[in-house]
């Protein structure tokens, strides 16, 4: 028996939500794709077919929010709205002390230094934990592509890293 709507939402949600988070950098545009991912979901979950095996609902909700953060991406430059210059907002994840909130800025400050296909590669990837098979799906590459896009952007997050004392990133 398949999953009901609110199982899928609730299981996601901060998946998802970080997922959009790492793209656009901006909690209130993150919060606005986010519900509307899962707006898009619910409209479309008597299509979704769980029991074919062709994608989890990790990965279809993935893809919708990919797509979601497409179509933010092309309006905004059609009203040719600017990103802010202030550091973005820390994201929502599960809990947080004081170490955690000195790693979050430091790879918050890492991650608005790549670029949004590379924020992209490693949110389906780190933060997601979806396979290189599942990202080729949602991205439309091969898995071998897959693989290298992520294998320069992790040695490209290393050399943005080398050299830096925390106190770079606070």
């Amino acid at each position: 028996m398949g999953l009901m709507f609110e199982e899928i939402y609730r299981e996601n949600f901060r998946y998802i939500y970080n997922m959009v988070y790492m793209r656009v950098l901006h909690r209130e545009t993150a919060e606005d794709i986010t519900s509307q991912v899962f707006i898009n979901a619910l409209a479309a979950f008597d299509r979704f077919d769980q029991e074919k095996g062709t994608a989890s609902p990790k990965t279809w909700l993935a893809t919708i929010a990919r797509n979601a953060i497409i179509d933010h991406a092309r309006l905004a430059s059609v009203r040719h709205e600017q990103a802010t210059e202030e550091m973005p907002e820390i994201p929502v994840f599960d809990e947080t002390d004081g170490t955690q909130l000195a790693l979050m800025r430091e790879v918050q400050h890492i991650m608005s230094k790549l670029s949004d296909a590379e924020r992209e590669i490693l949110t389906l990837r780190d933060l997601m934990e979806l396979s290189y098979r599942e990202i080729s799906g949602i991205l439309g590459i091969s898995e071998a592509a897959a693989t290298e896009r992520h294998r320069r952007t992790i040695a490209k997050c290393r050399k943005l890293e080398a050299g830096k004392e925390l106190a770079d990133f606070v």
